[in-house]
């Protein structure tokens, strides 16, 4: 596993929460996991604002 996927995997599993996620930014979808490396694992901060948005609406809608 080369330094860059450590520290990416690292990253995530330091978050102390019962749910992970990610912005996939292939899918333009919210993932409800930790991301891998071959995932296209985005910050939220920076991207479209609508497709956050909308993503975000729809899960507060499942609670």
């Amino acid at each position: 596993m080369e330094f860059t996927e450590r520290r990416l995997l690292n990253r995530f599993n330091k978050i102390k929460t019962e749910q992970h996620f990610y912005f996939n930014a292939k899918l333009v979808s919210i993932i409800n996991k930790n991301p891998d490396t071959k995932s296209s694992a985005r910050h939220t901060q920076g991207l479209v604002h609508k497709n956050i948005v909308d993503e975000f609406a729809t899960l507060m809608q499942k609670l």
